[in-house]
């Protein structure tokens, strides 16, 4: 089996407790899809579709986050609480409709998966994206079989940065909160890491909003999961 030698050098020799992994931008690269979604949703409401590239730039803070940079960006000002919640609901059915057919695994992520569920690490999901989409994506893409749990942004009242989907995580998995790895791509999951008190693990290659993660002050910084093993 694998060493695991990053993942022991931050629990003092010892394996994690659990680890628990963000979705978008960690997991999965799930912009084309999204980019879709905002371009249908931004041509239905009578703006020019904003191409991937730019969507891809305002990925990482949740849909309604997203939603909001998309329409700033076609208004040039900030949309009425009306308009932009309409557009969350346009947005929310033009995604449900794509069927996530272009999202992709990164390379490294079975792999590390594999290697975890061997050394029988307990395993959780805990991403801001809605419930609704939640298990299609991690079904469409085969993973699903790999996690104990799976919290959405939507499972409780708070989200990421609030350490409240971690502490809960823990307990439902039974293992002490303070042994948990979060490994996510962004400042919602190193943030929500600290605010619960445990170590963190940052992807350089996810959804950050354009912010260095070298600045996120995460324990560890990989190009790929597979460093972790």
């Amino acid at each position: 089996m694998a060493e695991l030698q990053l993942l022991r050098s931050l629990f003092d020799g010892e394996l994690p407790a659990a680890v628990f992994f963000d979705l978008d931008g960690t997991l999965v690269d799930s912009v084309p899809d999204l980019a879709q979604a905002v371009d249908a949703m931004l041509v239905s409401m009578g703006f020019a579709a904003a191409g991937e590239s730019k969507v891809r730039g305002w990925v990482g803070n949740g849909a309604f986050k997203l939603v909001e940079r998309a329409m700033v960006d076609a208004q040039g000002r900030m949309p009425t609480d009306e308009s932009l919640s309409r557009a969350h609901q346009v947005f929310l059915k033009c995604y449900s409709a794509g069927g996530h057919d272009q999202s992709r695994l990164y390379a490294g992520v079975t792999a590390c998966l594999e290697v975890l569920r061997a050394h029988q690490i307990p395993l959780a999901i805990i991403t801001n994206k809605p419930g609704q989409f939640t298990p299609r994506v991690l079904e469409k893409l085969k993973i699903d079989e790999y996690f104990d749990l799976v919290l959405s942004g939507d499972t409780f009242t708070q989200k990421k940065p609030d350490p409240l989907p971690l502490v809960r995580a823990a307990e439902m998995l039974s293992v002490i909160l303070s042994d948990c790895l979060m490994v996510g791509d962004s400042r919602n999951d190193i943030d929500a890491a600290k605010n619960a008190g445990i170590r963190s693990t940052c992807v350089t290659y996810g959804y950050n909003y354009g912010e260095p993660v070298s600045e996120l002050a995460a324990d560890a910084t990989v190009d790929s999961l597979a460093e972790l093993l």
